[in-house]
């Protein structure tokens, strides 16, 4: 099983490098072969089968790959292209300049070759940091080789939905509980396929998205709670952190745009609280407070199926609080009953009347008139007058 896993990485190698596929006379490479190389850094290649023994005294076998430098790179010089590789840093203290640039030219490393002809690299040795670009353009390549090529894997996960390739030096330098995971207190650390129950091609690929390129996984509110269910049970409280931010920003986009996100914040709000995702359930607690009484006219059987606590937790922080709710019906049934009992008033007409109630020259001349009125009266009282009254 091994061999044939180390021939059809080879196949799948050559058949990258050059898309017409392998020629038919390519000797398929396997435990025992040596090969002459024409190679300027390489002389040649030999895959032989090794034996080590194991802390218990157990013999271990297993098939390494031996590549024969040639005399024009040297230790120290291929010690930091390594470690470039891996790293992104260089120790230009600990090697010649001019030995680790011609590995770099050799190997065809453009990134470190263009960093050592820098004129600030060569003034001071000191400054061993590359810069973000390059790294970046090392995060893509390792990107485009181990994840969407899929070259070079050392061990599979059998998953619930297929089968993925993946690099055990990559995930146990990123994941601790990977590195527990493949050492050899465990059966997987020997094991060429590992059995990864409840786990599907898209969480565990975006996983790998994240160790190996240290992006924030392409998750969206709808699938990330089968990415955050595997960060969390691999121990990546920063990658949990990093979908939190994500998922959150993304819900916010539709919210500013006017439209709803209830239905994935119901459904976010209890995964994000068992997967240790608290910043996410609290900014759902918030969301869906805001807009209690919406939520629950529009999912009511969704609220109902909360758990007693978030329910309870809910209420509590609704917006607007029940005690405004029951003041404000309170308020309404009054006004309609004061309504329905107010007497209907007929409508009166308009008669015009004069008001007297002026002030100054106003009064005294109202009262002038008014005297005036009254004298016929007077003098037709004194001509009624018998002759005997007098």
């Amino acid at each position: 099983m091994l061999k044939e896993h180390t021939e059809s990485l080879y196949n799948q190698s050559f058949a990258h490098k050059s898309s017409k596929g392998p020629p038919k006379d390519e000797v398929l490479l396997g435990p025992g072969v040596f090969r002459q190389l024409n190679h300027p850094a390489f002389q040649s290649i030999h895959i032989q089968q090794c034996q080590a023994e194991d802390q218990e005294g157990n013999m271990i076998t297993s098939v390494q790959t031996v590549l024969t430098c040639s005399k024009l790179i040297s230790p120290s010089a291929l010690s930091q292209v390594l470690r470039f590789l891996y790293t992104g840093t260089v120790d230009l203290t600990s090697v010649d300049i001019q030995a680790l640039k011609q590995a770099a030219e050799f190997l065809g490393i453009s990134d470190l070759l263009d960093f050592l002809r820098k004129p600030e690299t060569q003034s001071d040795l000191s400054n061993n940091n590359l810069t973000v670009a390059g790294c970046q353009n090392m995060s893509e390549k390792l990107e485009e080789v181990c994840l969407t090529s899929g070259l070079f894997s050392d061990v599979l996960f059998r998953l619930d939905d297929g089968v993925v390739g993946a690099h055990k030096a990559v995930l146990m330098a990123r994941c601790d509980m990977m590195a527990a995971m493949f050492s050899d207190n465990f059966l997987e650390g020997s094991a060429e396929i590992v059995d990864f129950p409840g786990v599907t091609r898209f969480a565990l690929l975006e996983i790998q998205y994240y160790l190996y390129t240290d992006k924030a996984p392409r998750v969206t509110p709808s699938n990330c709670l089968a990415v955050l269910e595997l960060a969390n049970r691999l121990v990546l409280p920063r990658l949990v952190t990093l979908i939190e931010n994500k998922v959150i920003q993304a819900m916010r986009e539709v919210v500013k745009e006017g439209d709803e996100v209830f239905q994935d914040a119901l459904n976010i709000l209890q995964p994000s609280q068992i997967h240790n995702a608290h910043q996410l359930a609290k900014w759902c607690f918030a969301y869906l407070g805001q807009n209690y009484n919406n939520v629950c006219r529009s999912f009511p059987k969704v609220m109902k199926s909360l758990c007693p606590e978030n329910q309870a937790l809910l209420n509590l922080n609704r917006w607007p609080p029940i005690w405004y709710v029951k003041d404000f019906d309170l308020y309404e049934r009054l006004s309609a009953c004061l309504e329905t009992e107010k007497p209907k008033t007929r409508k009166r007409q308009r008669i015009p009347s004069a008001c007297l109630c002026f002030t100054g020259q106003a009064q005294n001349s109202s009262y002038n008139l008014a005297a005036m009125a009254a004298a016929p009266i007077e003098a037709n009282k004194r001509s009624c007058i018998r002759p005997s009254e007098e």
